[in-house]
């Protein structure tokens, strides 16, 4: 699971100054909470809800991070869904949980990664078996733009907890809140907003 706090953009000449999303957020809620940890564990959770939900709308990896896709093994060359492909990063490819990696590699043609058999095909039987492909994707750093649509979700997250316009939300090995509005109950929460969508729809897989 990526850290999405710890997660950094690279700006100025030639990417020669970082910063964490923590820091970023921390700056687009004002000049008091620079300085503060007093939030810092809140906002935590909250960038990591934001870029869990930009994961789930996009269908793909985007800090980068370990992944591992299945898919039935009906050919010699498969496109591999998430992107960035890390380069020298495939690390398991399993069929009938047998490792057979030795027998793959990844190429990069068109700017997609594809999985490709090394060896000539000589079982026929795993034509039709189950294939787990492990490897690595994503990007580190993050693009600056898409950096920023995250931090903004998490900042609208943030700023409706204060104001009490949260529903409950969960995220595994950080925990949960529940915040209940004034008049109408509930409101959704994880939902991204408008500007955020529009960054990751650059971002979006595209599946065959």
């Amino acid at each position: 699971m990526a850290d999405y706090a710890a997660a950094t953009i690279a700006f100025g000449d030639a990417g020669s100054t970082s910063k964490t999303l923590l820091a970023l957020l921390k700056e687009l809620l004002g000049e008091c909470q620079v300085a503060s940890v007093a939030r810092d564990e809140e906002l935590t959770m909250f960038l990591q809800i934001a870029g869990e939900a930009a994961e789930r709308y996009t269908n793909n990896a985007l800090a980068q991070k370990t992944v591992t896709e299945s898919f039935k093994h009906s050919n010699t060359r498969r496109p591999l869904l998430y992107f960035p492909y890390v380069a020298d990063s495939l690390a398991t490819v399993e069929i009938d949980g047998e490792d057979v990696t030795a027998d793959y590699e990844v190429v990069i043609s068109g700017g997609r990664a594809y999985l490709v058999k090394t060896r000539c095909e000589t079982v026929v039987s795993c034509c039709i078996s189950p294939m787990f492909v492990t490897y690595d994707a994503g990007h580190d750093p993050l693009p600056s733009e898409l950096g920023y649509a995250i931090a903004q979700a998490a900042k609208a997250y943030a700023q409706n907890a204060t104001g009490g316009l949260v529903k409950k939300e969960s995220v595994v090995g950080v925990g949960s809140l529940e915040y209940e509005t004034a008049d109408s109950g509930a409101v959704q929460f994880g939902k991204l907003p408008a500007g955020t969508q529009s960054i990751l729809d650059q971002y979006q897989t595209h599946p065959g």
